[in-house]
């Protein structure tokens, strides 16, 4: 089993997040003087958190998770989440990227059945996503407003 580890800068805001939000639970929690982490499991899935001090954390590359609907999981914490790329069809899989608390690009995907596939309305599955990704990496994502690393991240 792999277990991406998130260093972030609030523990318990990031607990609260994937908890109240994805449904995450607490496996173990250490807050003693020497560490301050927090195991949260998912059925299968476990991600460790770190809390620092220092600068703001950052990750270079993107968290997938996959999940039988993304579609259902859109609707119910879309207003929750900033939204960096809502349900598209992107080689084979529908995918929905947002940011977490922290500002890390969590990525929930499901693979497509050509039934699934022909149900959705999106005609051109990769103009959507190249242009929220675009947006995102010229920094313009339609959120000016948006602080991942603000106390209120939804």
């Amino acid at each position: 089993m792999v277990v991406p580890h998130f260093l972030v800068n609030d523990l318990e805001q990031s607990i609260l997040f994937y908890c109240e939000l994805l449904g995450f639970h607490v496996e173990w929690l250490d807050e003693t003087d020497r560490a301050q982490q927090a195991m949260l499991r998912l059925h299968d899935t476990a991600l460790l958190f770190s809390k620092v001090e220092e600068n703001r954390p950052t990750l270079s590359g993107e968290i997938y998770f996959y999940v039988d609907e993304v579609d259902e999981l859109y609707e119910e914490i879309k207003d929750d989440v900033y939204v960096v790329c809502p349900p598209t069809d992107v080689d084979g899989n529908r995918i929905f990227k947002f940011r977490d608390c922290n500002g890390y690009n969590l990525v929930f995907a499901t693979i497509e059945t050509e039934e699934k596939a022909d149900s959705h309305s999106q005609e051109n599955e990769w103009d959507t996503f190249l242009e929220f990704g675009e947006n995102w990496l010229s920094g313009d994502d339609g959120n000016e407003n948006f602080d991942p690393w603000a106390e209120n991240w939804n």
